[in-house]
């Protein structure tokens, strides 16, 4: 029998979007999947929707954050994974898409690989007016099978590129060994989190039959959590970054990465006129970027 696939989709005040993020769930061509949706306190009509839905088709389970549990996607993720049975773990945000084969494509990939191997598959953006392949990645480098998930972080970091959340199938078993998502961040916490799971898996697979459909528009994702539009939210990614350098660290040997570097060069250049406070907080953590910033300012003055 085929295994059963968990698909966790944390959603807030989604009743606009809700909708078409679970049609492709239900267009899937693999049957055997559950699919949790956890609320984070809705005020629209989001939950009428989503009773609709587990109505219709009782592989859909609604679950509501308890008011004693933390606000946020990563704790809504995982109460998603607390309630889950299923073999694999796809998480999902209730504004994106599946391909129609997302599923059935990366569940095959797996066949024959170990218990901690990760699926990968391509992706793309779109809006509402878009057609959905207009800004698809046809030609990441990235879209390959890795021994190490610390070559997909290289990757990553050479070529400047990532993946959304979506794009990942996970085996459960490595969540033994990763952990759940740190409810702790509310910025990069995707990154975070995944750099964990790729750390512990003992092998990329790539398929190029798979795809995921990321949604980025105007009044949709305009408050996303990676903006650094406030000290808590800046404080949060320099965290994460952190702990991605020490798992790294500890993971592989490797004291520096282009994949972190890059980071950490994004966000001192976002937080640099604003933030000073938390960047001499940082100095470690910063020192190439000082050291930059620094001789570009000589230069400048010259």
């Amino acid at each position: 029998m085929n295994p059963l696939v968990s698909i966790i989709i944390p959603t807030y005040n989604r009743a606009h979007l809700i909708s078409e993020t679970l049609d492709s769930v239900l267009s899937q061509t693999y049957a055997n999947w559950e699919c949790i949706v956890v609320d984070d306190g809705s005020t629209d009509n989001s939950l009428n929707i989503i009773q609709q839905y587990c109505e219709r088709d009782d592989r859909f389970k609604f679950f509501a954050r308890p008011s004693n549990r933390n606000k946020g996607a990563s704790c809504c993720r995982n109460i998603g994974l607390e309630n889950t049975k299923g073999k694999y773990i796809q998480f999902l945000d209730s504004d994106d898409l599946l391909s129609f084969n997302k599923i059935e494509g990366q569940v095959n990939s797996l066949k024959e690989k170990s218990v901690k191997s990760v699926s990968t598959c391509r992706w793309g953006r779109f809006n509402s007016n878009d057609n959905l392949y207009l800004n698809f990645k046809y030609k990441y480098n990235s879209y390959k099978n890795f021994n190490f998930g610390i070559d997909l972080l290289i990757s990553f970091g050479v070529y400047g590129e990532f993946f959304p959340s979506s794009v990942y199938l996970i085996p459960k078993e490595i969540l033994k060994f990763s952990g759940k998502w740190d409810e702790s961040l509310t910025n990069n916490d995707d990154g975070e989190f995944f750099t964990r799971v790729l750390l512990n898996s003992t092998g990329i697979v790539f398929t190029d039959l798979s795809s995921v459909f990321y949604r980025e528009e105007k009044g949709v994702k305009i408050q996303k959590l990676s903006a650094f539009n406030d000290e808590k939210k800046c404080s949060s990614a320099i965290k994460s970054w952190k702990l991605i350098e020490i798992y790294i660290f500890e993971n592989t040997g490797l004291k520096s990465t282009l994949y972190v570097e890059n980071a950490k060069n994004y966000i001192f250049n976002s937080i640099k006129k604003n933030y000073k406070k938390l960047i001499k907080k940082n100095r470690s953590f910063f020192k190439n970027q000082i050291k930059s910033n620094s001789l570009f300012n000589r230069l400048k003055r010259k």
